[in-house]
Formats: C-alpha cells, sequence, structure tokens
C-alpha cells in the first residue's frame, strides 16, 4: 500500500475513535443533583401526615400611619367560608414579607390561615441603608434589636391586626373567615424577638401557641425576661444556627429562651446542621447556583461549609467574616468587633457568599414538627400529639435532639 495510503488511513481511525471517545464523555456527563424539593417530600412520607388543601395567597402594600407594611396572606382555598385557624408570620432582618415561603406554603398546604408581615424598614431595602453601604452591620442590627425598635414593631403589629379586624367586619371574605380563638404566633430572627415581645405582654389576640425559630435573646436578658410568657413554645436552633450579622455569639444563647418558658407541651427542636438560612425557610428547597468556573478557591471552600485560610471568622455563619468587596467600614463598622468579640462582615444579603447546599433532613424536620406543633395546640389533633410524644424523636434520628416540656424548669442551684 502507498505509505501516503497508509498514513492517511491511520489518523482517519484515529480521529473517528477520539470522536466517539468524546461522544462517550459527552452521554455521561456530570451527574444531576438531587431535587431538594423531592428529597423534602419523600423524606416526610415518613413523618406525622398532617390533612392536604389547595391554597391562595393575597399581596398587597398598606399604610399604616407613617409606615409601609407588606403583607402577605396564604390560606387554604375555603368556598364554604370555614373558621380556619391562624398563624401570624414575623420574618427576620433583611427579609420581605414573602419570606419563610417553606414554612408558610406547609401551614397553608395543613389548614392554617397564614399572614406574613413587614415593615419596609426591616426589609431588603435596608441594605441600601447609609449603614449598610458603609459596612457598619453592627450598628444596623444594634438599631434593629435595641429596645426602641422592637416597641415599634409590636406597635405596629398591633395596628396590622386591628385593620385586619376591620377589613373583616367591612366584608372582607378572606379575613372574614379568620378564627381569632385559634391564632397561634411564628417568627423567625428579628420576628421571633418581636414574638417574644408579644407574648410577654398582654396583647390581643392571645395566641395559644408559638413557633420560634431561631429565637434572639440579647445577652443582658435573664430568665425573668421571658417568665410572662404563659403558651407552648416550639424553638428551633441548632450550633450551625449563626446569624449573617454575628449578632448573637452562640445557639446556647438561643436556647435561654424556651429553657426560661415553664409553660407544658413546649418542644426545643435542637437541628445537627441547620444554618440560618435553613431556619429562614427561604430558598431552602432551590438547588444552589453553581459557582463560575473563575470563583476564587476561598468562596469555593465556603460553600463546602470551610473557610477561606488566612481570613477571620468561622465556619458556621453564611458567609464568613468578611466585609463587601469595595465597602468602607464606619464607625464600629468593618474590621471592628461586636458583642461576641468577633469581626464585622458583609452579611449574605449582600449577595457576595453562598450557602451550602441544605440538608434536606434539616428543612424535613422543621416542615414536620412545626405542622405538627400546630396541629396538637390549635387544633387538638390527637395523631400531632401521638406523634410529637412517641415518634418523633425516633423519626429524627441523628439529625437532631427533641426536648419537651412535661413540668415546670427545676430551680437553679440558689435561686428562691
Amino acid at each position: 500500500m502507498d505509505r501516503r495510503y497508509s498514513l492517511h488511513a491511520r489518523r482517519l481511525i484515529c480521529g473517528l475513535a477520539g470522536l466517539v471517545l468524546l461522544a462517550g464523555c459527552a452521554g455521561r456527563g456530570e451527574p444531576p443533583l438531587p431535587d431538594p424539593a423531592e428529597q423534602v417530600r419523600a423524606h416526610l412520607l415518613s413523618a406525622y401526615q398532617p390533612e392536604r388543601h389547595a391554597t391562595q395567597a393575597r399581596q398587597a402594600i398598606w399604610r399604616i400611619g407613617e409606615r409601609s407594611v407588606a403583607i402577605e396572606w396564604l390560606a387554604p382555598v375555603n368556598e364554604q367560608g370555614q373558621a380556619l385557624p391562624l398563624v401570624i408570620y414575623l420574618p427576620g432582618l433583611g427579609e420581605s414579607a414573602e419570606a419563610g415561603e417553606t414554612w408558610r406554603n406547609a401551614w397553608a398546604e395543613a389548614g392554617y390561615a397564614v399572614l406574613s408581615m413587614q415593615a419596609a424598614a426591616y426589609d431588603r431595602s435596608m441594605m441600601s441603608s447609609p449603614l449598610a453601604l458603609g459596612g457598619n452591620f453592627r450598628e444596623l442590627a444594634r438599631r434593629s434589636f435595641g429596645e426602641r425598635a422592637l416597641a415599634e414593631r409590636v406597635r405596629l403589629l398591633e395596628a396590622v391586626l386591628e385593620q385586619v379586624r376591620l377589613r373583616a367586619d367591612g366584608g372582607d371574605r378572606l379575613f372574614a373567615a379568620i378564627d381569632w380563638q385559634r391564632v397561634a404566633l411564628a417568627g423567625f430572627d428579628l420576628g421571633a424577638q418581636t414574638a417574644a415581645a408579644w407574648l410577654s405582654g398582654t396583647h390581643s389576640p392571645r395566641p395559644l401557641a408559638a413557633i420560634l425559630l431561631s429565637p434572639y435573646v440579647a445577652p443582658e436578658q435573664t430568665p425573668a425576661s421571658f417568665a410572662s410568657i404563659s403558651v407552648p413554645l416550639l424553638a428551633m436552633t441548632g450550633p450551625q444556627d449563626e446569624d449573617p450579622f454575628n449578632w448573637v455569639t452562640s445557639f446556647r444563647q438561643r436556647q435561654k429562651l424556651w429553657e426560661a418558658v415553664p409553660v407544658v407541651g413546649g418542644y426545643q427542636l435542637t437541628l445537627a446542621s441547620a444554618t440560618h438560612k435553613t431556619l429562614s425557610g427561604s430558598g431552602v428547597l432551590q438547588a444552589p447556583p453553581a459557582l463560575a468556573d473563575n470563583a476564587p478557591p476561598g468562596r469555593e471552600r465556603e460553600r463546602r461549609g470551610g473557610r477561606p485560610s488566612g481570613e477571620p471568622g468561622g465556619s458556621g455563619g453564611p458567609g464568613g467574616d468578611r466585609r463587601p468587596e469595595g465597602g468602607q467600614g464606619g464607625p464600629g463598622g468593618a474590621g471592628g468587633k461586636g458583642p461576641g468579640g468577633r469581626p464585622e462582615r458583609a452579611p449574605e444579603a449582600m449577595g457576595i457568599f453562598r450557602e451550602p447546599a441544605q440538608d434536606y433532613r434539616q428543612v424535613a424536620a422543621i416542615q414536620a414538627f412545626s405542622v405538627a406543633f400546630l396541629d396538637a395546640r390549635l387544633q387538638r389533633k390527637a395523631a400531632a400529639e401521638d406523634w410529637l410524644q412517641r415518634q418523633a424523636q425516633g423519626w429524627l434520628g441523628d439529625a437532631g435532639r427533641l426536648e419537651e416540656r412535661l413540668g415546670l424548669p427545676a430551680a437553679a442551684p440558689g435561686s428562691h
């Protein structure tokens, strides 16, 4: 055979083999990521099973005095006008009224009307405030969690609920369906602080129960601060529950609230790996977006739960201790230290850092326990109570630990 033709044939064969190899690699590709929503649904099949309802929603912006308040209403489709138990949900710092959608959807599907509200002063627009733009996040958190701001939020909640009653009396069919004798109060982060303040006072309506996600306890607060709370609580936190402002020094501090409330029928759920983001219920059923190929190595490590080397801060929070790129620290701002002695950092809300993929077992646990707790306390469902008392811890496994308030807490040594 002519040498030229032999060489050409070999090249052709090699080229075809290469194409076949590339086609095989392309066919295999990367394995698809599991769907978080499907994982949660599958895991919940072995948990407490509530009723299921189709839902309807409404959104509005209300003007309450000088405040602009976003309202989100989510409830079962209720063509018969039956009385519906109400869950009032208060989002966290920097969140909109649409936040906590995973929990709110679960509660509405289980038969509850869910009213979520957030004042414009505490939603995502706060990240455009002079304090945030100056990198002074600790001062922003200090003011937001301060007594003056707390009192204003309690008054605003009173005004919003009064507006709901007026609209119901005026013929609004959705609000007219509320059963004011069966009300629960739920809050996350800043909203949990507002909820605890409401429960500690003499406000109306008086909830039958409360759900506190990532409870807030100020360093100076003692158990006496919460002694007047007289309804059973479901409090949820865990070792990875570090807020993006680094404002609460330890999840143990968050646990002090439930431990101080001497009400039988309450539960505290300590989740093994739920982050502050997990507890928020916002975006937890979505797969985390992939980082760009040219993302700095430090951020890739952080997404996997580690910490970029050479940078301050811990690995528990959703962002690492770091100020925003190009940001300048104001007084007490980036680089300063707050109550926990940890450096200032830019919250996750700034969009710089990415959360790791959520642990579906943690998401499912929050959903299962909150729905069962509501069914047991607001609707007196025996199946829900039985699951909480007899099966819940076994179902939870090593994903967390459940404590139940069976009686009055033991008196501390030296107390009277």
